[in-house]
């Protein structure tokens, strides 16, 4: 393509009507010829080239006439714009450019041919430089000597250009002019650009701030969360973190189910172990129980010493309140099983517990201060469901008429209707069995059964009126025992006798003991038929108290107990001193020791009695049938007595009693009556 550019005046360096600033112009790089297809990647704009001020203005000219290069460089000579004189940068082709681009990303301006290598290679070029480089600062200045080629109403709507030139209209200042242009719109571009990068970074940093900031407040409120929850329920926590009334002073009524749970006879124990031990206990008891409140979505409001205080309603309500609260009540029972069994390896006396249940309108909400507040409920029923667990013996529970109301499917064993101090109407409570439905749990109470004592222990008892003992003592006598309970009989009219559910406080007088000995306490569940007598369950038994009962069960070996056979004499003096050992050990409790007793027994007896057996043979006796058949007796009842002990470790008094009626009274009737018929044989024989 040619152009008379020379033959055009307007483009003549001698314009004497333009004031040119001279300045020398730099020597327009060069493209590398390393460059590859691929580097258009690489020429995007970035933050680096648009951040940077530039001393020049990179202007470049891509025309296939080396004329118009001349003209150009000539005419921009010393051209200053903004203080910042032009880099003129030369391509002679589509190509050239293209190489130059990838080198030049901050060009600002480009007077770009149309007709180069083909028709539409200027055209070309401008699709490449905004779609395929992504640059949309530079602004490009299409100018052709052939319009036919590039009209200038398709072009300017089909292609991104800034401004459109014919070659025969351009003078010196029409091209100063469009250049000054040219450039002002670039530097505005460029100072867009720039706001918008500096507001970019402001932004992630504003954003990184952000992020890093709620990363904090969510490690702090994890840390609250596991800190409170500690202290408060789950829900409780939810509710002051995350809604706006959550630490609002205040309250509303609302009908909530409260459940309430206390070791039996706990406080009593605790005054007799270390401090580390009674946390270790209660740490450990604590830990298994509220993982079944959890279970049954109870909510935590108090620990107090060995007792909890569990709502079911509050303070999210739900339509079965009361039928978890029983299945979460029938539930910690059943845990006791487990826990005791821990407990015991650790030598200590097992646990249980009362549990009382009720239903009601109360207020709960945030009670206290503005420097201190609890989430709690007050009113009567929660003084109420307090009565009612005081009632409950340990492996009981115990609800109101009230929540037995809202419940379809419990099983009661019993009711009693009591009159508890601070309520002004008679009350009527339920002992609980079981649930079925969907929890169908249940929970089996043994059949409480009685062996008399040889001998009735005197006895003092005086009832207990919350935590004050009445001056008034009553005496009596324990004349039958039973695993967690006894038979007593007063020495007063039945009239005068203690109310059903009334606490005792009583001293046992054992023989040999000037007076009467340490406290043990118990709970009346329920009048004799005939005379006065109460059956009372121990809610607290002392050591003291189980060892002195348990030594009028030991009998010792006297002589008139000699069959006149050495063998079969020293094996009943070891008989009678393993039965002692063995009460010993259960008046201490030393489990371990008790199970060694009942090993050695269970073999020594077979031992001993085939030792008898074979006597009988050798002599030919003729009692030996009934003989034999009262040692196949004895140690069927042995093995039906370990059975049991296994099965029920914790019954010491009871085990006791038995082994003095099952197996130390049938050993020595069994001696008295039937081994001394065969020594009277054997001296007959040796005489």
């Amino acid at each position: 393509m040619t152009n008379n550019i020379n033959n055009n005046p307007d483009l003549s360096c001698n314009e004497e009507d333009d004031e040119l600033v001279w300045a020398e112009e730099d020597d327009p790089p060069t493209s590398s010829p390393d460059e590859t297809k691929n580097a258009e990647q690489n020429i995007l704009l970035t933050d680096e080239w648009i951040s940077h001020d530039a001393t020049t203005w990179k202007v470049m000219v891509v025309d296939d006439e080396p004329e118009i290069h001349d003209v150009i460089r000539f005419a921009f000579d010393g051209f200053v714009f903004q203080t910042k004189a032009l880099n003129l940068i030369f391509a002679s082709s589509g190509e050239e450019a293209k190489s130059l681009l990838k080198m030049h990303p901050d060009t600002a301006l480009i007077f770009l041919d149309v007709v180069m290598e083909k028709n539409d290679t200027g055209l070309q070029l401008v699709k490449y430089i905004r779609d395929t480089l992504q640059q949309h600062l530079v602004r490009i200045i299409l100018h052709t000597g052939q319009p036919g080629e590039a009209p200038e109403e398709l072009v300017i709507e089909n292609y991104d250009i800034n401004d459109y030139k014919l070659k025969s209209e351009m003078t010196r200042r029409k091209l100063l002019v469009a250049a000054m242009a040219g450039l002002r719109g670039y530097r505005d571009l460029l100072r867009l650009e720039r706001n918008k990068i500096e507001l970019s970074g402001l932004y992630r940093t504003v954003e990184q701030k952000v992020v890093e900031r709620t990363a904090q407040l969510q490690q702090k409120n994890q840390l609250l969360r596991k800190i409170f929850g500690r202290y408060l329920s789950d829900e409780i926590v939810d509710t002051l973190l995350e809604t706006e009334s959550g630490l609002k002073l205040g309250g509303e009524r609302r009908e909530i189910t409260i459940l309430t749970a206390d070791i039996r006879g706990f406080t009593a124990q605790a005054n007799k172990l270390l401090p580390e031990q009674v946390i270790k206990i209660l740490n450990f008891y604590l830990a298994a129980v509220v993982n079944v409140i959890d279970k049954y979505q109870g909510t935590i409001n108090d620990f107090m010493g060995d007792g909890l205080l569990v709502f079911f309603g509050a303070p999210i309500a739900r339509e079965n309140d009361p039928e978890r609260a029983i299945a979460c009540a029938i539930a910690m029972q059943l845990a006791m099983d487990e826990i005791n069994e821990q407990v015991q390896s650790w030598g200590f006396a097992p646990l249980e517990i009362g549990i009382g249940i009720n239903t009601g309108f109360v207020i709960v909400g945030n009670i206290g201060s503005e420097t201190r507040t609890k989430y709690s409920a007050i009113g009567d029923n929660v003084n109420l469901v307090y009565r009612i667990e005081s009632y409950a013996i340990g492996g009981q529970i115990l609800i109101s008429e009230s929540t037995l109301k809202k419940v379809s499917e419990v099983k009661i064993y019993s009711e009693k209707t009591i009159k508890p101090k601070g309520i002004k109407q008679p009350v009527t409570i339920y002992d609980v069995e079981g649930i079925g439905g969907k929890y169908n749990l249940y929970f089996h109470k043994e059949e409480e059964i009685f062996l008399p004592l040889q001998e009735e222990i005197p006895l003092q008892y005086n009832i207990l009126t919350g935590k004050q003992v009445n001056a008034q003592t009553v005496n009596g006598t324990l004349f039958k025992l039973s695993p967690k309970g006894a038979l007593i009989r007063c020495d007063v009219e039945k009239a005068l006798l203690p109310l059903v559910l009334s606490n005792l406080k009583i001293n046992f007088n054992f023989p040999n003991s000037q007076a009467a000995d340490e406290d043990v306490y118990a709970k009346v569940l329920s009048y004799g038929d005939n005379e006065n007598i109460l059956h009372v369950h121990f809610t607290s038994i002392p050591r003291k108290f189980k060892a002195q009962l348990l030594a009028l069960f030991k009998i010792e070996w006297t002589s008139d107990l000699s069959i006149n056979h050495s063998i079969i004499d020293e094996q009943h003096k070891e008989l009678f001193n393993k039965f002692n050992k063995l009460i010993n050990y259960i008046g201490n409790e030393q489990e371990e020791g008790e199970l060694d007793v009942l090993n050695f027994l269970e073999t020594y007896v077979v031992t001993h009695f085939e030792t008898e057996e074979t006597v009988m043979k050798q002599v030919d006796y003729p009692g030996y049938a009934a003989h034999k058949a009262q040692h196949t007796t004895f140690i069927e009842t042995f093995n039906k007595f370990k059975q049991g002990y296994e099965q029920n470790k914790e019954k010491h008094l009871y085990l006791a009693l038995h082994i003095q009626q099952k197996l130390v009274n049938w050993l020595v009737h069994h001696v008295m009556e039937y081994d001394k018929k065969l020594g009277c044989l054997l001296s007959d024989v040796n005489n």
